[in-house]
């Protein structure tokens, strides 16, 4: 399952800066406040993609035709804003529960992005132990360790690559990312026995 929210992101910075971004809460061009929530496609299907990302199903109320109910569209949403904002316990119980670690949003945005490039290193920290897959990609090429660079973030980015996250990942890179930004410390944080 996926969400997309609000504007404060990773997505809205892409509009500020020459490199796409980090996770984020769709596009801020959109001007939907209520987020969106899809399924993802079964593994042995491809998803439906445009030009622009993967596409969702019309619902009567303007939602996915996923069949979520308000409540649980509500939920999920809640559930990336806890990553978002950093509220590590009330996160990890629900992982605890049953909630996957790796739930993205429409925008490819995990987790474990989310926490990372809202520089919540703790929330990060608790994401990988319990799995959260550190070379997961979202729809503008980034990882985890992309945003966290982005951030300038050397706690997050040392946590990410201790866990085994590529500098190489992806298609806009980490160490692109340091490079096109002029961030030297990242750099060289980025480089093998550093």
């Amino acid at each position: 399952m996926s969400v997309t929210g609000t504007t404060d992101s990773p997505s809205a910075a892409a509009a500020q800066h020459p490199t796409p971004a980090g996770p984020g809460h769709g596009d801020p061009q959109q001007g939907s406040s209520r987020p969106e929530v899809t399924r993802p496609e079964p593994a042995h299907t491809e998803p439906a993609h445009t030009e622009t990302g993967p596409t969702d199903t019309a619902h009567p109320d303007g939602g996915p035709d996923d069949g979520l109910t308000d409540t649980e569209l509500a939920f999920l949403e809640s559930v990336l804003d806890l990553a978002r904002t950093g509220r590590t316990d009330e996160l990890t119980h629900l992982l605890d529960a049953g909630v996957p670690v790796n739930l993205t949003s429409p925008a490819g945005d995990s987790l474990l992005m989310l926490a990372a490039y809202h520089v919540h290193p703790d929330t990060v920290r608790a994401l990988l132990a319990r799995g959260a897959d550190t070379e997961r990609v979202n729809d503008r090429g980034q990882t985890a360790l992309t945003a966290a660079v982005f951030r300038n973030d050397p706690a997050v980015v040392t946590d990410l690559l201790a866990a085994g996250a590529d500098p190489h990942g992806g298609t806009t890179t980490p160490v692109d990312t340091a490079r096109v930004f002029g961030l030297d410390a990242m750099g060289r944080l980025l480089r093998p026995g550093s």
